[in-house]
């Protein structure tokens, strides 16, 4: 999946490369998590400061080409469908090394109601870490619900391949259901989004 937008906010500055993009990201962390940490060490304490800070605004993703697929080890064909649907991406922890954030309002559907095809409506949170010592990596996970018209079950997804290979903002990620079974289990593969802060004009890649 490619999340888009705002190189400034999120500390990617365009045209620079790759390795000076990691360090300005990493210098970036470290100077924040400095600055909330000396703010805590008032004569109130970390938890005053921690209370006067506001949660941080959310980010809004929309799918622009993804897939579904509805995969078993019992010899069916895959069933893959078109994913399509959005989520808030929203800040909940930084530091010198990672930044952590949770995944709101997931909303999304595969196939079509009237299209007289499978047909899944998914609908959760989780949350996204990135970051690292050395390389960058990710890490993805999923607590949703997928309605197929006939079941309604709660399915946990984790990203598989935790090398990132888009630069921050753009994300792409695969998950795989962790709780899935030989006879059903699910996949997404998210590979293009756009986004924008909520409230705000989406600007599409």
């Amino acid at each position: 999946m490619i999340f888009l937008d705002n190189s400034v906010r999120f500390g990617y500055i365009t045209g620079i490369p790759w390795e000076r993009n990691t360090v300005l990201m990493k210098t970036r962390r470290y100077m924040l998590w400095l600055a909330a940490t000396l703010m805590g060490l008032g004569s109130n304490g970390g938890a005053l400061a921690a209370a006067a800070t506001p949660p941080a605004p959310a980010w809004h993703y929309t799918l622009l080409a993804s897939r579904f697929t509805d995969d078993c080890y019992c010899g069916r064909p895959s069933i893959m469908l078109d994913l399509r649907g959005g989520f808030d991406l929203r800040l909940i922890e930084e530091n010198p090394i990672f930044a952590t954030y949770a995944v709101e309002h997931l909303e999304f559907e595969a196939g079509w109601p009237d299209a007289g095809s499978p047909y899944y409506q998914i609908t959760g949170q989780g949350t996204y870490q990135v970051g690292g010592e050395v390389a960058l990596v990710q890490t993805l996970f999923l607590e949703v619900r997928i309605d197929d018209g006939h079941t309604n079950r709660e399915c946990f997804f984790a990203n598989d391949v935790p090398a990132v290979n888009r630069l921050w903002p753009m994300i792409q990620v695969h998950a795989d259901q962790t709780n899935g079974s030989v006879m059903q289990f699910f996949r997404l593969d998210s590979r293009r989004h756009r986004s924008g802060t909520s409230g705000s004009p989406r600007r599409t890649a």
